[in-house]
């Protein structure tokens, strides 16, 4: 999760965006609390929690996976 403390608690909302397919079914965004998968498509956005209730993990991609992320965060 991304609200890990110091610096990072003011992190409310995680976003990612995806800049490339993967069609191989690999490099997918899971959240395993939930048996969610995203799969990496070109121009996808995704928006979630940044705490502890939204754990997940980047899979590894079998070919080049290409994104932007970053927070929002209240100050």
């Amino acid at each position: 999760y991304e609200q890990a403390g110091g610096n990072s608690s003011k992190r409310n909302i995680t976003w990612i965006v995806y800049l490339n397919d993967i069609t191989d079914g690999s490099g997918c965004t899971e959240f395993p609390t939930y048996g969610i998968k995203s799969p990496p498509k070109a121009g996808r956005v995704g928006l979630f929690p940044a705490a502890y209730t939204h754990y997940h993990r980047g899979n590894i991609p079998y070919t080049r996976k290409s994104y932007a992320t970053g927070w929002f965060e209240c100050v």
